[in-house]
């Protein structure tokens, strides 16, 4: 790479743990495949639920990680990382902030503005108010949070209903740009799939569904688990898988599961990561996210680059290009998914078809080397509008 091109880049988000969700992924693989596009990429985070091996994974893979202590479970307060993005913000060509509700963004635009660097705003998902802390997310946002957007140089949305959540947030000087998430493609040698099966007690003959994500009440394990038990009473020979990190909504899961009987029906593996994740995507059937919502949903991509056919909601971002695709998509609604399941168990030659579309979708549009490109071309524009 040319030295003139070759960026200084400050990734800014409040937790940097793999167990709190997915833009900590996206952040991890965006930042390693800018690295190897020849960018200086560091990551400022807190300690919140620290990882050693997530943050040696990132130094291996060439991103800087700089971490601060922080009080408080739920603002992670830091004041620490706010004297450090003061004194070094300024050597930075640019700022990428991501997340939306956070002191850290606070601090880190502040930093920015001051020194005039340009920063880049990715809320990912979390743009409206809602689920909880209404009143708090409601005064950071009038008080914060416009100004925040206002001065971005450029605010990032991953699907069309986040751009759509952006602009209902007001006019900006900065431009509005989509860019999705990505995967990796599946790694090779995956253990086979009637071994996995055996592995996790999977009655030999049976379809298996799998539920892969954070187990948090906003994913809607419960109206999946309550319609597999309507599914068991017109057909016997179908398992639900549920994988994933507890999310803070394990226990009512499995609460549900016993209430309705279901306990010797379903699997519940906990989180699996790397080979074990790609291995189960590989031996299911079909994957199902019936989210309440979903800004995008990276674990549909990933169960796509394994050819497996999809059942998502029509709450999730991504769902205009699932449907008729790569999978279904419904209602957040019981009789809807379970009619929707029982048409792809039914149609084998439908899920082989979707499985093959999904796969070439992924590899078409959401492989990480080139949104990561994207991404880079954005980084580019706005620092060489700031030379200029």
């Amino acid at each position: 790479m040319d030295d003139k091109k070759r960026l200084k880049i400050l990734q800014v988000i409040n937790f940097y743990s793999p167990r709190l969700g997915g833009p900590v992924h996206n952040i991890f693989n965006l930042s390693r495949y800018l690295a190897k596009f020849g960018h200086e990429v560091t990551v400022c985070s807190t300690d919140f639920k620290f990882d050693p091996v997530f943050v040696n994974a990132s130094k291996e893979s060439g991103i800087n990680v700089v971490l601060f202590p922080c009080i408080g479970p739920v603002s992670q307060y830091s004041p620490e990382m706010k004297k450090w993005l003061e004194e070094n913000v300024g050597k930075y060509d640019i700022m990428h902030l991501n997340n939306y509700w956070s002191y850290q963004n606070l601090i880190a635009c502040r930093s920015a503005k001051r020194k005039f660097i340009p920063y880049v705003l990715s809320p990912r998902g979390c743009l409206p108010i809602q689920m909880k802390n209404y009143l708090i997310k409601f005064f950071f946002d009038m008080i914060f949070g416009k100004t925040m957007l206002g001065d971005a140089s450029a605010i990032i949305g991953t699907t069309q209903m986040e751009i759509e959540q952006i602009r209902k947030k007001g006019n900006y000087r900065g431009e509005i740009i989509q860019i999705p998430n990505a995967v990796d493609m599946p790694p090779d040698c995956l253990e086979e799939k009637e071994c996995f099966r055996k592995r996790y007690g999977v009655p030999q003959g049976n379809l298996l569904l799998l539920f892969l994500a954070r187990i948090h009440k906003i994913k809607g394990l419960d109206l999946l688990i309550e319609t597999y038990g309507e599914l068991l009473k017109r057909r016997k020979d179908v398992t639900l898988m549920v994988s994933g990190p507890d999310g803070g909504y394990l226990d009512e899961a499995r609460r549900i599961t016993d209430r309705l009987g279901l306990q010797d029906k379903i699997i519940f593996t906990g989180p699996l990561y790397g080979r074990d994740k790609y291995t189960a995507y590989s031996s299911a059937d079909i994957y199902i996210l019936p989210s309440r919502y979903e800004i995008f949903g990276n674990t549909i991509l990933e169960a796509c680059s394994c050819g497996i056919p999809v059942i998502i909601t029509d709450r999730c971002g991504i769902a205009p290009e699932i449907a008729g695709l790569a999978g279904e998509v419904v209602k957040f609604d019981k009789e809807e998914l379970c009619t929707s399941i029982i048409k792809l168990l039914d149609e084998a030659g439908l899920r082989e078809k979707y499985g093959k579309q999904g796969r070439q979708i992924v590899i078409q549009r959401f492989l990480w080397d080139k949104v990561a490109r994207r991404c880079e071309e954005v980084y580019l524009e706005l620092t060489e509008k700031k030379r200029g």
